[in-house]
């Protein structure tokens, strides 16, 4: 019916079961190389893993776009004018165990943002420690090395079949 009759804080999802939902965004550098970053050692979940540009949960009162463009800045300092350029690219659905929190079920909204040749991302909120950029091939080793967080691993591999090479 469309009402709402209660909210959860985020963490407590896995414990009970509840699907979230997220937004990832693929950085594209201006050689077609991605922009990843590490997450930060002191990260609850995967620290100092691989992970998308920017990617972070959808809350209650917020839409998917706008989760998109507060989390590019947050995490990568990508202003808003930039941000806003990001193309909806599609959206996979995941569901794992998460021992010993539970079940982890989630929509993942994924976006591109081609970025300007000028542009290093910074991070602004401390959750991630650095950014580098990889090439198709290189990505993809580093997934199959187990480098990126399991999110992230399916976001960038989503990208990179949907480029459809691997130079």
């Amino acid at each position: 019916d469309g009402h709402e009759y209660f909210r959860v804080e985020r963490a407590a999802f896995r414990s009970l079961g509840v699907q979230s939902q997220a937004a990832h965004i693929n950085g594209v550098a201006a050689n077609g190389q991605l922009w990843v970053g590490r997450r930060s050692e002191s990260k609850q979940i995967d620290p100092g893993k691989l992970d998308n540009l920017a990617a972070g949960g959808i809350s209650a009162a917020e839409t998917v776009v706008h989760c998109a463009i507060r989390e590019l800045w947050e995490e990568a300092g990508i202003p808003e004018p930039i941000a806003s350029g990001i193309t909806p690219a599609g959206k996979l659905l995941i569901s794992r165990p998460h021992p010993p929190h539970g079940i982890h079920h989630e929509s993942l909204f994924i976006f591109d943002l081609e970025l300007p040749n000028h542009l290093i991302p910074v991070n602004h909120d401390g959750e991630v420690s650095g950014f580098i950029q990889l090439d198709l091939a290189e990505a993809a080793a580093r997934i199959l090395a187990d480098e990126f967080t399991t999110d992230a691993a399916l976001v960038t591999a989503d990208f990179i079949l949907r480029r459809n090479r691997i130079a």
